[in-house]
């Protein structure tokens, strides 16, 4: 099988998230979609990552929601981020 073939752009599935987070409401949902990639490519449930993050569960549910800023997301988060090449940060801020 070539991986080629089935490799995903996440920045384009962070933007369509972020429009799906948008249209239900989500104040910051580029930060939401961002944080949620991540999640996903750590490979961790949202308690999991919270631990990983020292958050509470209620915590990074408001951040997964929508209601944090990007500016403000928790430095952890963008770093995970901005160690992943598939990431681009500046096309994601919006």
């Amino acid at each position: 099988m070539d991986p080629d073939r089935w490799s995903s752009d996440l920045n384009l599935l962070c933007e369509k998230l972020a429009t799906r987070l948008a249209g239900d409401g989500a104040t910051h949902p580029n930060a939401a979609a961002l944080t949620i990639a991540v999640r996903g490519l750590q490979g961790s449930s949202p308690q999991e990552f919270a631990e990983q993050l020292g958050l509470g569960p209620a915590e990074l549910l408001g951040i997964e929601s929508g209601d944090v800023a990007f500016a403000d997301l928790p430095p952890t988060i963008l770093a995970l981020a901005e160690g992943d090449d598939r990431l681009d940060l500046d096309r994601l801020r919006g």
